[in-house]
């Protein structure tokens, strides 16, 4: 009987020990679900997770933080179906919760199916509201899904991607820098991600890794690159810290090409309300800005104003309909010609909170804006586009399959915008740089072809000009051009056109042949 008793005791201490264990091993996710941070308590969780795999709430916050963090969506259904098997009914939210997943999956009927189950509940109105708005998101989605834009998607990779969310990218028109926003940085002693500004820049088609901006830009608060002048000088910057709570800033480029200090972009911009997205015009002399100060068309409108004669900022005037709305507008993007203006919204027909759109301008007034279409816009928020000056290329933050993390950052390439064609033009000379001649005056008889490298059947034949030039249009990819002549020695080069921004689009150079060999 003791020693039954003794076991008992012994058995106890153990469990005790177990319980003590698993409630010290969750405490801090806990705390950090409760204050909202859920990429931290998504990681606190994991962690733990093998240990308290039938913990029905433990799954149900996994769950519920994948929800509400960048990571892929889709990876709740296991943990909520699990958590509704192991405590049936026991959070009320699952069934809505269930639909947003099944959303992201992009079962759209599944998704309502769900949203109609959760909307059978006592609700309050607020959230029936919300289920109504999110059923007919899953209507705009299904249209959508169905007619997609023909685009390619390329993943920036590692150099540049994280684990956390990269996002919100801006190039200049050339496409040779970018800026974006990063949360990689960790606080460790107040677990947060910081968001900060980061840098790459493009030599012979190959982007740099990624580089933290200096501490002019940023801090160990929050701060976020929201647009970049097209010469790539100018910076802006929202900046959520203590003592600028959501304004917006702007640095310029130095004699040396660095970065400044961050300066404010003064009370006609800044006010005591929240101000977002910006974007310059290619003068810089207008400014395209989110506000959601009083006297809008409600939550964040785009504001615009005018550089005056003494560098200060006019007044600002809300751009209006058919751009703003009652829901958010944000993010705008100007282009190089200031007649395409860029921005996200997530009212008009969404496909899932913010969607990007565009809007032309036509007679001094903007046009209805155009939704840009699913891929481009899929089930998560899509804050900006960056386009480049001949509108075949683009870069947006998404989350898909090949995502390191959060958001990537992606270069986007619009398929039914034809490239840039590249012409090599110049004289055809028997010779070299210091002494030739006209190849006419030697041998007149030669053939001039290209061949793409990639696919051989593809062979173009060109004939040189009276005059002995020759010129060639070529579209992006690797190609040998070759010329031949009884007269002369085989000559060969080969081309390569990167399919991005061209910076140059003739190049002239000549072509100097050499005289075979004869035998005499």
């Amino acid at each position: 009987m003791k020693t039954r008793f003794f076991c008992l005791i012994i058995m106890g201490m153990f469990f005790c020990t177990t319980v003590t264990w698993a409630q010290y091993d969750v405490s801090d996710a806990n705390l950090n679900f409760d204050d909202e941070n859920y990429e931290v308590a998504l990681k606190q969780y994991l962690k733990v997770y093998k240990k308290l795999k039938n913990d029905a709430q433990v799954n149900y916050r996994i769950g519920y933080c994948y929800l509400k963090t960048n990571y892929n969506k889709t990876q709740a259904l296991p943990y909520l179906l699990k958590a509704d098997s192991l405590k049936p009914n026991g959070f009320p939210e699952l069934m809505f919760n269930l639909a947003q997943t099944y959303f992201h999956l992009l079962n759209f009927d599944k998704a309502e199916e769900y949203a109609k189950k959760y909307s059978q509940q006592k609700l309050k109105p607020e959230d029936l509201a919300q289920v109504d708005k999110f059923i007919e998101t899953c209507q705009n989605a299904k249209k959508m899904v169905v007619n997609p834009v023909d685009v390619t998607f390329i993943n920036l990779g590692k150099t540049i991607n994280s684990p956390q969310d990269d996002y919100i990218p801006f190039i200049t028109e050339d496409e040779n820098l970018m800026v974006f926003t990063s949360a990689r940085k960790y606080l460790s002693d107040f677990e947060q991600f910081i968001k900060s500004v980061y840098f790459c820049k493009k030599s012979n088609g190959i982007w740099s890794p990624a580089t933290a901006a200096s501490s002019k830009i940023n801090s160990d608060e929050n701060q976020e690159a929201v647009g970049i002048s097209k010469d790539g000088n100018t910076l802006l910057i929202h900046v959520d810290r203590l003592s600028n709570p959501h304004d917006i800033f702007y640095s310029q480029k130095n004699k040396v090409g660095n970065f400044g200090e961050l300066i404010d972009m003064g009370p006609s911009i800044n006010s005591r309300s929240s101000e977002m997205g910006a974007t310059l015009s290619t003068t810089g002399d207008t400014l395209f800005f989110a506000s959601d100060r009083p006297g809008g068309h409600g939550g964040f409108d785009i504001y615009m104003c005018f550089k005056l004669p003494d560098g200060t900022w006019s007044k600002t005037i809300n751009v209006g309909e058919p751009i703003n709305t009652e829901a958010n507008e944000n993010y705008p993007y100007i282009t190089a010609d200031e007649n395409t203006l860029y921005f996200s919204c997530d009212g008009r027909n969404s496909m899932g909170g913010y969607d990007i759109y565009k809007s032309t301008q036509v007679d001094g007034k903007w046009t209805e804006p155009v939704n840009l279409g699913y891929p481009i816009n899929d089930t998560y928020d899509n804050y900006n586009i960056s386009i480049t000056s001949n509108s075949r290329y683009g870069y947006v933050s998404k989350t898909d399959s090949t995502s390191c993390g959060g958001l990537d950052i992606y270069r986007v390439i619009f398929n039914k915008v034809p490239p840039t064609n590249i012409v090599y033009t110049g004289d055809i000379l028997v010779g070299d740089e210091t002494k030739s001649v006209s190849f006419k005056k030697i041998d007149s008889l030669i053939t001039i072809s290209v061949t793409n490298k990639n696919n051989p059947k593809q062979v173009y034949s060109y004939q040189p000009s009276k005059k002995g030039k020759y010129t060639i249009a070529l579209v992006p990819g690797s190609w040998s051009l070759e010329v031949k002549g009884n007269a002369y020695m085989p000559y060969k080069k080969d081309i390569i056109i990167r399919d991005e921004q061209p910076t140059q689009i003739i190049y002239i150079e000549n072509i100097y042949l050499k005289k075979k060999i004869t035998n005499k």
